[in-house]
């Protein structure tokens, strides 16, 4: 192995040689760290690169003390191994639908894409930065094969209880109808466009 590499950066590229999954935990920037354990001159520039090569490849989680490092590998660690066991299927898995068709499962389907105009709503998930939160939501509508949302004035995102039940209508600008939100767990959002 190369001397040019930490051991933490070459069991990372062997990892991914190897498809290894891999979950990635760096140090917050502004924690109160030991200067002993801080990097400095040619070494703090190798590991600059290497956090930002992985921030650039992968949703990473910053961590400011052993207790959050400890709850946040706890957690991720049993929702791995419980999605782990989630079956995988593939199209000799599907069974023939008992009250409907194919065809009419398509024409349901279809008719769902035409109601909602051929607009999806979707998001897209990262780490929180913020103290108390857990992830940082952008929540959107994107339409099918086209980014044109002119068709569309405004839309009502709907978070639930945890939002005090409260409506947030967002107008089109631009093209672009969404927002972003922090939370401390998984929630649904419904969103109506208008």
């Amino acid at each position: 192995m190369s001397d040019e590499k930490s051991i933490t950066e070459q069991e990372y590229d062997t990892a991914t040689l190897t498809q290894i999954p891999r979950l990635i935990y760096i140090v917050d920037d502004n924690a109160a760290w030991k200067p002993a354990y801080i990097d400095s001159n040619k070494s703090a520039d190798k590991l600059k690169d290497f956090k930002d090569r992985l921030k650039a490849n992968h949703i990473c989680k910053f961590f400011s003390n052993e207790d959050q490092l400890a709850s946040f590998v706890a957690a991720d660690l049993g929702r791995y191994f419980s999605l782990q066991a989630l079956k995988h299927v593939d199209e000799s898995d599907a069974r023939p639908a008992e009250r409907k068709t194919a065809g009419e499962w398509n024409a349901y389907r279809d008719g769902i894409y035409k109601e909602n105009r051929g607009v999806f709503l979707t998001h897209v998930i990262t780490p929180s930065s913020l103290p108390g939160q857990k992830y940082d939501i952008t929540t959107y509508l994107i339409k099918h094969q086209s980014y044109n949302l002119s068709d569309i004035d405004k839309a009502e995102f709907f978070f639930g209880r945890k939002w005090h039940n409260r409506i947030y209508e967002v107008k089109n600008e631009g093209g672009y109808i969404g927002l972003s939100v922090s939370a401390y767990g998984e929630f649904l959002c419904t969103c109506c466009n208008i």
